[in-house]
C-alpha cells in the first residue's frame, strides 16, 4: 500500500536496537506524540504511533495533513526548507495511491517539477 512512501521515510530514520530514531533525534513514539500535538492544534486531528509505524512498514500512507506535519517537524530539526522533504513524501504518497488502484506511472520526472501542494498548505 505505501511501499514508495516507506522507502522515502527510510531516508529519515535509523534503526537503533528496538527503536527507530528519526533524523531529528526523536524516536518513532516521540515523533508520533509531537505529530499528534501539532495535528490536533492545527487541524483538530488525532494521530498515534501505529499510523507512523504502519507507514514506515509500507502498510499505509499518510494523509496530506499528516505528511505536512511530519515534514514540518523534520525540516525544523534539520534546518532545511520544508519543500525538500514535502515534495518527496507527497510524490511517494501519490504514486502509492495510484498503484493501489492499478495505475502504474513510469516516470523519471523529478517530484519538484509538480505542484503537489493540497489546497490550504502552509496556512
Amino acid at each position: 500500500m505505501g511501499k514508495l512512501l516507506a522507502s522515502v521515510l527510510e531516508n529519515y530514520y535509523q534503526e537503533k536496537g528496538n527503536s527507530f530514531v528519526f533524523a531529528n533525534g526523536m524516536t518513532l513514539n516521540e515523533l508520533a506524540v509531537e505529530m499528534d500535538f501539532r495535528l490536533n492544534e492545527k487541524y483538530g486531528e488525532s494521530f498515534d504511533n501505529s499510523i507512523l509505524s504502519r507507514a514506515r512498514k509500507g502498510k499505509r500512507t499518510l494523509t496530506h495533513t499528516q505528511a505536512e506535519i511530519f515534514c514540518e517537524i523534520l525540516a525544523e530539526a534539520l534546518e532545511i526548507d520544508i519543500e525538500e522533504i514535502y515534495h518527496q513524501v507527497i510524490f511517494a504518497i501519490a504514486q502509492d495511491l495510484l498503484w493501489r488502484y492499478g495505475i502504474v506511472v513510469k516516470s523519471s520526472a523529478n517530484p519538484k517539477d509538480f505542484d503537489l501542494k493540497p489546497n490550504g498548505f502552509g496556512n
